[in-house]
């Protein structure tokens, strides 16, 4: 998806290869260009590949920088992608005590890494590989460029390669990772982490895609391979590791260097800063180090730069005025942080003044600097002229939409011998609607050649903006036109990356810390105690320790953890089981009886549906193409499954009842709006009911701008309209001149009424009243009912009720989103300030959330006389509908910086401007409500922030304190988010299954409930009428839960179990034990040993063990129940058996005729040096060999 191959036809030009050559010689004074913007990536990304030299772009902001880096994207070629990287600005202001993000220092030091790679060895044997590695291309912002980092010779120095048959200390690679700021963990999941396991080292170098695995023998390295963290398993194997620093700031360097002068801290600050930096220098992570880099370190990106880079200045005058506008921020917060004694009066600037960058810069032989109005005629572009112009580019025509003019424009410009080329994200739809007008085109996935005079290439490819390239100097060859989405359709579909997220395997065990409560299937509530080894006959054994009321214990081996499971309510902290008694079996009887009753009533549903009947609402129109192709995202994968769905439902005869799940701005709306749009093509009416006016205008808004180019009339109803204006909509509705509908409860009052309703939709369901809901409910069985919430929904939940309740999931972050940066602080006027200047001065807004309406005004006039340099406004529940309306339009339209507002904003609202989140008096709030409300910020790729504020007056209650912590440590990828989704979640499980079904959650937890409701259900199927059939590819899943509940227990005369000194981390140890207890099918076993081998290494006979027994019960399951129990009694093993009749007694003992076979029994001898191992394999491949025979008679 490159057009890179289109530089060829730049390359015609004489003034861009004397460009070419002026840069590559090199002259004192700035080259000078006035490129077209559209076209500027373009010629940019030529240069960089013509000169075959180190490039950097420098741009005034972190979003123009951003935006560059996406744009050049589509002129590079595929092979070269890798070498074009971002060097992305601090997180922080200078002055800021915040420490990076992981990936923004990964990145940093990535390009750091690319420019040291290529700055090593001869120039000559540079120059030898740059056809296989290209010179690196770092895009960056003044602020990124100036900020301090740390001195090329430090990354060189420190920097070291691990080779295959190289002969190494594993302590001593522990050692200088650490020293390179690697931190050492259990697991690799991060970059910039290490991890060891017995003679095994794994570690993730900053520069890297993925993380290697290096495995000793002795001291030699026996080999190198790159794993995907994902999964811990090995890819491929490589024949070395380049390890390059993880932090901007070494431990050497703080060694190397006296202590800093803290005059000005306080006495209590002084010491904490010494005793953070003796810890750092002997190996100790310390968050927010770097912070003091500027003690250690005054390099920046320009001294890392080859002698033969081309430094191309975007705008210099606005690179400088940026710059300096950052520091001038910086200072403001320096005076700050003095003032409160937070910050020493010596300590040195984190960023180059814009004097010293440009004194840095002009250094620079190779300077190409972009202005406004640079031009120049023909005859001055010779050897050694400052000024080139704009090398012949010009805009394009645009079209919006108008794919009749077009396709006329594309005839002419053929005519005269021009090449057009078509980058589109909708290149499949636009081909077959070009050819359709007589266009002869070829469609392609990428340029692999500069398109001959005449032709036209449709490209599959996201591009910002075309441009036309006229001929070469004496017109030969004619001139290259480009069209983009932009000039086609008036907007582009932007791409929506996924960022690769190590996502761990669902596994609860890992997370667990002493004092969790857990639910026994069998014994009820319990808290973990922890682990514990003990001996029983003669074998060591690994065990959960679970602590009841009374003070009694249980053990539970870790072959059955498949029976404990964390326990999650919808309430506090549950009651604990007392051990013994029928209290918990009475309990789970009867949840399990309300579980049947529920799903007796959903399955009488489904068959109530399944019997009602409509016309569908027929197949795609072109319209419904037209809309689709002006929708300026590229869907994600599962938001276009959810449209799928949708559309399956509206065009089969019965009436759709479907529920989409997805989080705030992850593209349920859209799918709404297509839902909408095929109704009205159908001639139906379209209602969407939503809880709030708020939300209410924010959908109103949406569907007007994606509906507005087609003839239809969508209208709203809710106290934001006057009376008038309401009694006017109602009347417009019954007499079918509404086609979209969008109201509050307002729309289910008596006077409303439609003249042909066909489709309802309705969003957050669960946050109207009782008596509204048995409206809707009454609607389902006449119309099509859409249902959307932004509640998470448990993915068990899901597949329990699969087939039933039909729901789609949008699990897809649209956007490479970052993690919102978060701070728990007291309420102080500086930090208030300081984060609302720095979101407005990158143009971004911010709620205020106080939650008090009584004095909402007077904390607007305290921030207005604390941030006079921003403007604000004010938004609660109790405000006059206008009002409310006129705030929230403003606010969406950026009229004004901050919404100071309550927690009306918590669910729901979608604006992707405001990044920075203030919540005062935050201890006041739920931590379900604390998670929402940040999820209000953090929607786009820009760095989001949020303070949760408490007084510092008031005594935090151990609660709050406790709420508090975990919003903080709710990381995205840490155990604390797993724990707040899974809250969520809950609340989303309690909105579909009901407040009665609620209650049995809490009594047993949602797990366990989870289970006994899948088991309700099957009960109920087994006897299920004609109108509710399997639903398709469940069958094999119902097999593998029966093999699960069949599977006998297992003892050998063994120490089957995971040594500690194998898998020394207990977290990751009892993770693998919980997925070999839930293991069902025999043949996974082997994989999960090639795991263990590849990720710990060889297995010991413990492992080897334990592995056996787990295979031995998994074909136990397989068996129908034939197999009771597979025990050790003294020096035999003891196979017990159920009588079936299939079972060849005979069969058996002619294959162990060692084995004692009794009617229903089979004894195995397991003394010293039996092959009891290979028996037992014999025997279960003999059972397995019997059921399968007796299937194949029986069917």
């Amino acid at each position: 998806m490159s057009l890179a191959a289109l530089s060829e036809g730049l390359r015609r030009r004489y003034a861009y290869r004397q460009l070419v050559e002026a840069l590559r010689a090199g002259q004192p004074e700035p080259i000078l260009l006035d490129p077209l913007e559209g076209a500027t990536p373009f010629i940019i990304a030529s240069l960089w590949r013509d000169l075959g030299r180190p490039v950097l772009w420098l741009h005034a902001g972190a979003e123009d920088a951003r935006r560059a880096h996406e744009q050049v994207s589509a002129y590079v070629p595929s092979s070269a992608a890798s070498a074009v990287i971002p060097y992305p600005e601090p997180d922080a202001l200078p002055y800021e005590q915040l420490a990076n993000d992981a990936s923004t220092t990964r990145e940093r030091l990535r390009a750091l890494s690319s420019l040291a790679d290529f700055r090593a060895g001869s120039q000559e044997a540079r120059l030898q590989e740059l056809m296989a590695r290209p010179a690196p291309f770092i895009i960056a912002s003044a602020y990124a460029a100036a900020a301090v980092t740390l001195p090329p010779e430090d990354f060189q120095r420190e920097t070291f390669t691990l080779k295959t048959g190289e002969a190494v200390s594993m302590d001593g690679i522990i050692s200088d990772a650490v020293e390179l700021g690697y931190e050492p963990v259990a697991a690799i999941e991060t970059p910039g982490t290490v991890s060891r396991r017995g003679g095994i080292v794994d570690i993730w170098p900053p520069q890297d895609e993925s993380p290697v695995r290096i495995e000793l023998f002795g001291d030699i390295i026996d080999s190198i391979r790159s794993f995907d963290a994902a999964t811990q398993r090995s890819t491929t194997e490589v024949d070395e590791v380049v390890v390059t620093p993880a932090l901007e700031l070494l431990p050497s360097a703080v060694r190397d260097t006296p202590p800093p002068d803290t005059n000005g801290l306080g006495n209590e600050e002084a010491a904490a800063l010494i005793e953070e930096l003796r810890q750092f220098s002997e190996g100790a992570a310390v968050p927010g180090i770097g912070f003091f880099a500027p003690y250690f370190h005054r390099s920046t990106l320009i001294d890392h730069l080859p002698d033969e880079t081309v430094v191309i200045v975007d705008r210099p005058l606005s690179v400088r005025t940026r710059l300096d506008e950052v520091i001038r921020r910086g200072l403001e917060i320096h005076d700050g942080q003095i003032e409160r004694s937070k910050l020493p009066r010596t300590f040195p600037s984190p960023v180059a003044t814009s004097e010293r960058l440009e004194m840095s810069l002009a250094d620079v032989p190779r300077r190409l600097h972009l202005e406004p109005f640079a031009q120049a005629s023909p005859e001055e572009i010779q050897e050694g002229a400052r000024s080139y112009g704009s090398l012949g580019f010009s805009p394009p025509e645009t079209y919006g939409g108008r794919i009749d003019r077009l396709s006329s424009d594309i005839l002419g410009a053929r005519h005269r011998g021009n090449a057009v080329v078509i980058a589109s994200l909708q290149a499949q739809r636009l081909a077959e609607m070009l050819r359709e007008s007589g266009h002869e085109l070829s469609l392609r996935a990428d340029m692999d050649a500069v398109p001959t005079p005449g032709s036209l290439v449709v490209v599959q490819t996201a591009l910002a903006e075309g441009w036309e390239l006229s001929g070469g100097e004496s017109g030969v060859g004619g001139s290259i036109i480009t069209l983009s989405d932009t000039e086609i359709f008036g907007f582009i579909k932007r791409p929506r990356p996924v960022r690769r997220r190590v996502v761990r395997r669902d596994a609860f065990l890992s997370d667990f810390v002493e004092g969790d409560y857990v639910v026994h299937v069998e014994h009820g509530i319990a808290r973990f105690k922890g682990t514990v080894q003990r001996a029983t006959e003669g074998a060591e054994r690994e065990y959960l320790s679970l602590g009841y009321a009374g003070g009694d214990t249980l053990y539970v081996p870790t072959d059955q953890v498949d029976r404990v499971a964390r326990y999650t309510g919808t309430g506090g902290n549950p009651t604990l089981t007392r051990l013994g008694g029928n209290e918990w079996a009475n309990t789970k009887r009867r949840v399990k009886e309300d579980a049947l009753r529920f799903a007796e009533e959903l399955l009488r549903l489904y068959a109530e549906r399944e019997v009602n009947s409509r016309s569908p609402f027929g197949g795609e129109t072109p319209w419904e193409w037209e809309l689709e192709s002006s929708f300026p995202y590229q869907e994600t994968e599962d938001q276009q499954e959810a449209i799928i769905d949708v559309k399956t439902d509206m065009e089969a005869e019965r009436p759709m009842d479907r529920l989409i799940c997805g989080d705030v701005g992850y593209g349920k709306t859209e799918v709404a709006v297509r839902a909408a749009f095929k109704a009205v093509a159908a001639g139906s009416q379209v209602a969407l009911l939503v809880p709030t006016t708020v939300l209410a205008q924010q959908h109103y808004r949406t569907f007007m701008e994606r509906l507005e180019t087609f003839p239809l009339r969508v209208d709203m109803l809710s106290r934001l309209r006057t009376d008038a204006e309401q009694k006017e909509t109602v009347a417009a509705m019954a007499r079918g001149e509404v086609d979209v509908v969008i109201g509050t409860h307002r729309l289910l009052s008596k006077d409303v009424s439609f003249r042909n309703l066909g489709l309802v939709m309705i969003d957050e369901e669960q946050r109207f009243g009782v008596r509204h809901k048995e409206h809707l409910r009454k609607m389902r069985a006449t119309v099509d009912v859409l249902t959307m919430t932004a509640t998470p929904i448990p993915r068990t939940l899901h597949m329990a009720l699969f087939g039933i309740r039909d729901m789609s999931r949008i699990d897809t972050a649209p956007e490479d989103r970052i993690p919102v940066t978060t701070f728990v602080a007291e309420q102080e006027d500086r930090t208030i300030r300081e984060a609302i200047l720095r979101e407005t001065d990158r143009g971004g807004q911010v709620f205020f959330v106080h939650n008090r309406i009584q004095d909402i005004h007077r904390v607007l006039e305290h921030l207005q006389e604390l941030v006079p340099e921003a403007s604000f406004g004010v938004a609660h529940g109790r405000m006059p509908p206008e009002s409310l309306e006129s705030v929230m339009n403003s606010f969406a339209a950026q009229e004004f910086d901050v919404l100071i507002c309550t927690t009306i904003i918590q669910a729901g609202l979608d604006m992707p401007n405001a990044n920075t989140l203030i919540v005062d008096d935050a201890d006041r709030l739920g931590l379900t409500q604390l998670y929402q409300l940040r999820g209000r910020v953090g929607r786009s790729s820009i760095r989001a922030y949020a303070y949760f504020l408490f007084r510092r007056d008031r005594v935090l209650t151990p609660t709050a304190e406790r709420r508090l912590r975990a919003i903080l440590s709710a990381a995205e990828l840490g155990a604390g988010f797993r724990l707040a989704m899974k809250d969520l979640e809950i609340r989303g499980a309690g909105n579909i299954l009901g407040a009665e079904q609620s209650g049995n959650v809490a009594a047993v937890g949602f797990d366990l409930y989870t289970r006994l409701l899948s088991e309700a259900i099957e009960e109920v199927r087994k006897g299920k009428s004609a109108h509710m059939p399997d639903e398709p590819g469940l069958t094999g899943g119902r097999s593998l839960l029966a093999a699960g509940a069949a599977r006998a227990p297992v003892d050998l005369p063994a120490d089957a179990r995971i040594p500690p000194d194998y898998v020394e981390d207990t977290g990751t140890r009892l993770a693998v034990y919980e997925r070999l207890a839930n293991l069902v099918d025999p043949e996974e076993v082997e994989t999960i040993r090639g795991e263990l081998r590849d990720r710990f290494g060889p297995l010991p006979q413990q492992v080897d063990d334990l592995l056996l027994a787990v295979e031995v019960r998994a074909q136990t399951g397989q068996l129908r129940g034939m197999v009771r129990a597979i025990a050790t009694e003294g020096a035999e093993i003891v196979v017990r058996l159920r009588d079936v009749y299939w079972l060849d007694r005979e069969a058996i003992r002619r294959a162990l005729p060692n084995a004692n076979v009794g009617h229903l029994q089979i004894r195995i001898s397991a003394r010293t040096g039996s092959d009891w191992r290979e028996q037992l394999r014999q025997l279960m491949s003999e059972f397995g060999r019997m059921g399968e025979k007796s299937t194949a008679v029986t069917a």
